[in-house]
């Protein structure tokens, strides 16, 4: 398949506009962003194991993405740009999402059509305000400070 960058970069841009104009900086939210999380992984891991992606730390911005295990020719743009994101993950999860919406009518996905979208709690959490972020290699979210870890250890 080519990839026309141009007309990819312009589409990118313009999503991206999108879904950050939605973003509510409300810091009091009443949403749970722990369950949104946890929705989130155990989505993303139900396509990795189905991917057979066998790492399982999400440590990285880049384990995170899973169209460059659907398609070979993905893995140029989405390299790039998740180098440029180094400000937060929410920025990468934001990249994530519009990619993901824009490619994957590009990517023969029947195989999956029961599996939910990937990106959507994630997107959730940013769009109500809410940050993930990792510091000192642990997961964070900024309900009270809960550490992700934790819950996903089921502590």
């Amino acid at each position: 398949m080519a990839l026309n960058k141009d007309k990819i970069i312009d589409e990118y841009n313009a999503r991206i506009k999108k879904v950050t104009s939605q973003i509510k900086y409300n810091k009091k939210v009443k949403y749970s962003h722990v369950a949104l999380f946890k929705d989130y992984v155990s989505r993303l891991f139900l396509w990795r194991n189905a991917l057979e992606i066998n790492d399982t730390h999400l440590k990285s911005r880049e384990s995170h993405n899973i169209l460059i295990y659907l398609n070979n020719d993905f893995k140029e743009i989405f390299s790039l740009e998740l180098t440029n994101l180094k400000s937060n993950f929410n920025a990468t999860f934001i990249h994530l999402y519009v990619c993901w919406n824009i490619f994957k009518s590009s990517i023969n996905l029947s195989k999956y059509k029961k599996f939910p979208e990937p990106y959507d709690p994630i997107l959730k959490i940013i769009l109500r305000g809410g940050d993930v972020y990792i510091h000192n290699g642990v997961y964070h979210i900024n309900d009270n400070g809960v550490s992700i870890n934790n819950i996903l250890n089921g502590k």
